[in-house]
């Protein structure tokens, strides 16, 4: 099984990123979606472990890409915070550039909002804030994509 840490949004709470990012046991990667990269880039000076970051709508000089692709078992995930694509009006454009792109999976932050749903075959995640201590973890596994919802608090 393939289990991935997703993060989005996290405002400036580094500590409290940083103490998700320690209880994550047994993922192959942790990602952060944007909104203040620049926190995943402390986290992994604290804690050693790698974070693939994107810029949100608040990572205004951050040089990180507006999006990202990964493959992972067969499986391919669409990474971006979803700001460009408008996530906090309607799923339309997002769904279209999903298509675009290949992707089985689409990871996104941007509204804050905790969220797995499946549609039309692709499989969407947004983690929820980091600031409020919401995280998740995408799991790919004999070829089926899931969802855990996490909460870490201070």
């Amino acid at each position: 099984m393939i289990r991935i840490g997703v993060f989005s949004d996290s405002h400036g709470q580094i500590d409290l990123f940083e103490k998700a990012v320690r209880q994550l046991n047994n993922v192959c990667a942790i990602v952060h979606l944007g909104d203040c990269a620049t926190d995943a880039f402390e986290v992994v000076k604290r804690t050693g472990r790698e974070i693939i970051t994107l810029n949100g709508n608040c990572d205004l000089l951050s040089r990180e890409p507006l999006f990202r692709i990964l493959e992972f078992e067969g499986k391919r995930l669409y990474l971006t915070h979803g700001h460009r694509e408008h996530v906090k009006m309607e799923m339309t454009r997002l769904f279209y550039r999903a298509e675009e792109e290949g992707a089985d999976a689409v990871l996104f932050g941007h509204t804050h909002i905790p969220a797995f749903k499946e549609i039309g075959g692709v499989a969407f995640l947004n983690p929820g804030a980091m600031k409020d201590g919401r995280h998740s973890i995408l799991k790919i596994e004999n070829g089926r994509i899931t969802a855990e919802f996490l909460r870490t608090e201070i």
